[in-house]
C-alpha cells in the first residue's frame, strides 16, 4: 500500500506560489523567474492526476538532490546568490525564492557561504542556513518539480497525504505480541509516531504544537500529511529504521504432488482451486486422492531475504528459490520450482514460478518431461509469520 493524494489546491495555487511571488529584484529570481508558470486552466480530473504524479516527481527530485557531484564542489564566501545559480546550472532544477518571506531588497542573496560540498542538498541546506541567520524561518523544499525557499505559511501549501505501509513495524512495535499471528495492538501505532516525529523535524508535527505535519493510522499503515521534503525524510527514517528493527521470520511451507498420468483435467482444477481457496487439508486431500504427496520442504526465511532449498535424488532433484520483492516494508514473493533429471544420456530441466504473498495458499499445476515420460504435479506453497511472544 503506497497511495498518495494531493489537497485540494489547484496547480495555479502552487504556480503562484513558486513563481509570481518571487521577488525580481534579486539577479538570481530575474534569471529564474524568465520561464513564466502555465496559466492554461485545468479541469478538477487533469488536476488531481497531475498532482499524485507531482508527489512523485518531488520526491524523484530530492533522491536526486542526494546523488553526490563527480567531484565535490568547494565554495569559499561564495554569495548565496552565486551558490543558488551554480546548483541550478550542475542539476538543471530551478530554485525559486519566496518573495513573501525573503527581504524586500535582494540583500540576502549576498549572503556568503563556505562548505564543500559532495551533493547539491550540501550546499543547499548551506546557503539556507546562511540566510536564515537574518531570516527567521526560511526552508527549502520542492513544488511541482522546482527547489523553492519559503517559510511554514508557503509550506503548508505544498503539503501532500501518502499511506505508508507499516505492518512490520507495527508489529515489531507491539507489546507483547501475544494472539493471533494478524493481530496489531494498538498502542504500537503511538510507539512508532512517536520514533518518527522524533528523528523527522520534531517542530513540524501537530503532537508538537506544530502546523506542518500530521499522522493517522489507516489499516496497517501510516497515513501522513506533510511537505514532499519531509515526506522524503520519513522514508529514508522509515527504511533506517526497518534496517534495526527485528522482525518475525516467515515458514514457507512447499507440498509437491505428483499426479497420475490418467487423472482427468478437472480432479486436476479442483485440487489447485481447494489450495486457492484455502480450503482445509481433508478437503485438498480428498480433491488429490489420486495423486502423492513427494515432498513438503520447509524455507524458514528472513522477510527481505532470499532463501533455497533442494530435495530428492542425483537423478531426480527439485530446487526451490524464494525471491522477495519489497516496497516500503510490504513484500511479494517468487517462488522459482525446478525438475531436473537426469539419466545415463541426458538431462532435462523443467522450471515453472509462483508469485504470492504471506499467509496466502497458492497453488499450480504444470507439466515435466515429454512424451511417455510426461509427469503432472501440482505446487502448493503457503507462508506464515513465527510470531513468538516478548518477554515483560
Amino acid at each position: 500500500m503506497n497511495m498518495h493524494t494531493r489537497p485540494n489546491v489547484t496547480i495555479a495555487n502552487i504556480a503562484l506560489l513558486v513563481g509570481v511571488s518571487l521577488w525580481p529584484a534579486a539577479s538570481f529570481a530575474q534569471d529564474a523567474a524568465n520561464s513564466p508558470p502555465a496559466t492554461k486552466p485545468l479541469d478538477a480530473l487533469q488536476a488531481t492526476s497531475a498532482l499524485d504524479l507531482g508527489l512523485k516527481a518531488d520526491l524523484a527530485l530530492l533522491a536526486r538532490l542526494d546523488q553526490p557531484f563527480a567531484e565535490p564542489v568547494p565554495f569559499d564566501d561564495a554569495p548565496v546568490g552565486d551558490v543558488l545559480k551554480r546548483i541550478a546550472k550542475e542539476t538543471g532544477v530551478r530554485i525559486l525564492p519566496d518573495r513573501h518571506v525573503l527581504e524586500e531588497g535582494g540583500g540576502w542573496t549576498l549572503k556568503t557561504v563556505t562548505c564543500v560540498a559532495a551533493t547539491p542538498r550540501i550546499a543547499l541546506d548551506a546557503a539556507v542556513r546562511s540566510i536564515s541567520e537574518g531570516l527567521e524561518g526560511v526552508r527549502l523544499d520542492v513544488a511541482s518539480g522546482v527547489v523553492v525557499l519559503t517559510d511554514n505559511s508557503g509550506l503548508r501549501a505544498l503539503r501532500a497525504t501518502r499511506t505508508y505501509y507499516a505492518e512490520d513495524l507495527l508489529r515489531a512495535f507491539s507489546e507483547p505480541a501475544v494472539g493471533p499471528a494478524d493481530t496489531i495492538v494498538d498502542d504500537s501505532f503511538s510507539r512508532l509516531l512517536e520514533v518518527v516525529s522524533t528523528a523527522v523535524e520534531p517542530e513540524t508535527w501537530d503532537l508538537n504544537g506544530g502546523d506542518i505535519s500530521r499522522a493517522t493510522i489507516a489499516g496497517s499503515g501510516l497515513l501522513v500529511t506533510t511537505t514532499p521534503a519531509l515526506h522524503h525524510q520519513i522514508a529514508r527514517a522509515l527504511a533506517a529504521l526497518r534496517e534495526t528493527t527485528p522482525t518475525e521470520p516467515i515458514l514457507w511451507t512447499v507440498t509437491l504432488r505428483e499426479l497420475p498420468a490418467e487423472i482427468d483435467r478437472a480432479a486436476e482444477q479442483e485440487l489447485v482451486a481447494s489450495v486457492l481457496a484455502g480450503a482445509n487439508s481433508d478437503t485438498v486431500n480428498h480433491a488429490a486422492t489420486l495423486g502423492r504427496v513427494l515432498s513438503q520442504p520447509k524455507i524458514l526465511a528472513k522477510p527481505t531475504e532470499p532463501a533455497s532449498i533442494s530435495v530428492g535424488s542425483e537423478s531426480e532433484r527439485w530446487s526451490f528459490d524464494l525471491r522477495p520483492s519489497c516496497a516500503d516494508g510490504r513484500c511479494t514473493y517468487s517462488l522459482d520450482v525446478a525438475l531436473t533429471i537426469k539419466n545415463e544420456t541426458v538431462t532435462n530441466e523443467s522450471r515453472i514460478a509462483l508469485s504470492t504473498s504471506v499467509g496466502v495458499p497458492t497453488a499450480v499445476a504444470f507439466s515435466a518431461g515429454e512424451g511417455k515420460d510426461a509427469k503432472r504435479f501440482v505446487v502448493h506453497v503457503v507462508g506464515t509469520r513465527q510470531t513468538t511472544a516478548k518477554s515483560e
